[in-house]
């Protein structure tokens, strides 16, 4: 939970400072080849301004999205609505050309998620690689309870995502996992049978991939007939 949440303020920061970065340098270079210096010195103080200001609708976009979704596809979809969103206020505010800012901000936002995403494919790869997969536990056990990591050794201990040396594409799918059963498995929560049957099924194949990447190193397992059972003995 703890790294997860450090990674998640990094990629906040990094986002909030590329945006404006790219998109400003954008704005300046194309000025810079269809206009002459003098114009280009009269929209400095335009340029620190908008700077600020695409900073901070930045940081609350990065901020909304970091911790409401991790689909690819979604946050490109989102990303490329904050962009014109954000080229259309510049142009408002800042500048009375056709559509400069708005370029410049559609390049700036599109190209920092590719960025970010690269980074965290980037983080995964490293992962996988590693050839000497060392753990803190021969046994991970899988079990969601109310406020735990949802990870647990052999003794019952709760795990962080960092003890369990897992990558970020499992505990980002097991915190995804473990956010539907806080929400639908809370004392008074309401649930279906559809949603139990998403837990369980969710529960094995998180398990699964778990086991695929520990290989020999560890043995996943999960509560099963009250007991712990090895996830090589489900069906």
């Amino acid at each position: 939970m703890l790294f997860n949440l450090k990674y998640k303020i990094f990629r906040i920061i990094l986002g909030t400072l590329l945006v404006p970065l790219l998109g400003d340098l954008c704005f300046l270079l194309f000025y810079g080849i269809f206009f002459t210096n003098e114009i280009i010195e009269l929209i400095l103080i335009t340029y620190i301004i908008a700077l600020i200001f695409t900073g901070i609708q930045t940081f609350v976009f990065r901020l909304i999205i970091e911790f409401t979704t991790q689909k690819l596809g979604t946050r490109l979809f989102y990303s490329f609505i904050f962009a014109i969103g954000l080229g259309i206020f510049l142009t408002k505010n800042f500048s009375t050309d056709n559509g400069i800012w708005l370029f410049s901000s559609i390049i700036a936002v599109m190209l920092t998620e590719w960025i970010l995403y690269r980074h965290i494919k980037k983080y995964d790869k490293k992962q996988i690689d590693k050839k000497q997969m060392k753990t803190t536990t021969k046994e991970i056990r899988l079990n969601a309870e109310l406020g735990s990591s949802g990870v647990w050794n052999s003794q019952g201990q709760m795990l962080t995502y960092e003890q369990a040396n897992l990558p970020y594409y499992i505990f980002q799918r097991i915190e995804q996992w473990h956010n539907h059963f806080e929400e639908k498995f809370m004392p008074y929560s309401k649930h279906t049978e559809q949603d139990w049957q998403y837990h369980t099924q969710e529960e094995i194949a998180i398990a699964r991939l778990m086991q695929e990447f520990f290989k020999d190193n560890a043995i996943i397992k999960i509560f099963r007939n009250n007991q712990w059972i090895s996830i090589e003995e489900i069906d």
